[in-house]
């Protein structure tokens, strides 16, 4: 699952509602039809027309992966989650939102409009501010529901595309899938094929053995960036842009192999933390601005899980952190305890840092080992020697034959195309 947000937002309710809840679109029907999930579509509108701001809402999505079966359930506890997140500390009577669902691209997509405004004061209001911390927070939600439902990450390495199409190329190859039709073969996905096997076979094992195979195959090496490579077809003298994990300059076949997704409680845990601190600072932000007096109640709150102490009675307060209330029946043991509760987050923290520093040790390793033993191969076949009777034998660099790492001179459009 992804988050995504329109650059749309000025003028009237009318486009946007009219597309998100219209049954025809470019003259197709759409099967099955946008279903309203929470919300008043008019009364959005409404407000959204009263608004006096220039940018008077605020539209996005919730896209999900083919493969994520999103329950009805689900729905009700991610827009739960979202809505507690972007409007923390805001009551349910000072926002408004709609949702609705499209499912007819073969995938599940959840849509929102936020007018942008708080209807206490009046004051614009954004829930997606172009600030780090807005990114952070939002970034932490969309990772913390796709670990608790185990939903397809844009992040995970498993989601890397051996090769990315142009955008044209994929949507004409999405809606061919669509309506039930085989879509043409892209020669970039024949390259990719092909070359997945001799990387599965170990006859390529790094950006050099691309570039060998891509040589014999009849083509020419154009250009070599960081992470692509420009082609000339010898057929049709087409330049044709490469891009992908097959093509990136620090090539390893271990980047091809797709890791199974881990259900780790750990981990889960960390981020639920994380984000309960991060909507803690958008709701005293909240507070401040809009004049909120009291704790605003939110969504996730009711949601949690109860904590029960050892007579099975739910305290009268919500707990912030497991271990921060104990039962005053026994101090000593409860002293103790904190501490103990308090070293387990420490050491999850210190464990999740680790194994972020392995991977990106792992990472580095490989990315030297690849530069330095494709440095061999170019100073053995780039070296050729003079002999003179009267002098000591003199070395010379050979001409090359293209630059690997010409990029001030790249002017050519990027073409890529990320999940």
């Amino acid at each position: 699952m992804i988050i995504g947000f329109s650059k749309y937002g000025h003028g009237g309710s009318g486009p946007a509602l009219d597309y998100l809840t219209g049954y025809l679109v470019n003259g197709e029907a759409r099967d099955p039809k946008p279903e309203v999930l929470r919300g008043d579509p008019k009364a959005v509108a409404e407000i959204i027309d009263s608004v006096p701001f220039k940018c008077r809402y605020s539209s996005g999505v919730l896209s999900f992966a083919a493969e994520d079966r999103v329950t009805p359930a689900m729905q009700e506890d991610i827009m739960d989650r979202f809505e507690s997140a972007v409007f923390a500390g805001l009551p349910p009577d000072r926002r408004s939102i709609v949702w609705i669902k499209h499912a007819d691209k073969g995938r599940t997509e959840m849509h929102f409009v936020v007018p942008r405004v708080d209807l206490g004061t009046g004051k614009s209001l954004n829930i997606a501010p172009p600030t780090p911390a807005s990114r952070h927070l939002l970034d932490t939600l969309r990772e913390a529901i796709n670990r608790r439902y185990r939903f397809r990450d844009a992040n995970d390495p498993e989601c890397a595309r051996k090769v990315s199409l142009p955008a044209h190329v994929a949507k004409l190859a999405a809606q061919a899938k669509r309506h039930g039709q085989s879509a043409k073969v892209d020669i970039r996905e024949t390259i990719a094929e092909q070359l997945q096997k001799q990387a599965e076979a170990g006859t390529v094992t790094s950006r050099a053995g691309v570039v060998r195979f891509l040589k014999d195959q009849g083509f020419t090496i154009a250009r070599a960036g960081v992470d692509y490579l420009t082609i000339v077809r010898p057929d049709t003298g087409e330049r044709v842009r490469l891009t992908g994990n097959l093509f990136r300059e620090n090539f390893c076949p271990r980047d091809l192999q797709s890791p199974s997704r881990r259900n780790d409680p750990a981990q889960l845990l960390l981020l639920e933390r994380r984000l309960e601190r991060l909507v803690e600072k958008r709701a005293e932000y909240h507070r401040a601005r809009y004049k909120v007096l009291g704790q605003a109640v939110e969504p996730a709150q009711i949601l949690e899980h109860p904590i029960y102490d050892r007579t099975r009675n739910t305290p009268p307060q919500r707990l912030q952190a497991i271990g921060t209330t104990i039962p005053p029946a026994r101090p000593v043991v409860g002293e103790y305890a904190g501490r103990f509760v308090e070293a387990t987050h420490g050491w999850s923290r210190s464990e999740h840092d680790l194994e972020l520093a392995t991977v990106r040790f792992e990472r580095t390793n490989r990315a030297f080992a690849n530069d330095f033993e494709q440095a061999l191969v170019t100073a053995e076949g780039n070296r050729t020697t003079e002999v003179n009777p009267y002098q000591y034998p003199v070395t010379k660099p050979a001409t090359r034959a293209f630059a690997m790492h010409d990029r001030d001179a790249d002017m050519e459009p990027e073409m890529e195309v990320e999940f």
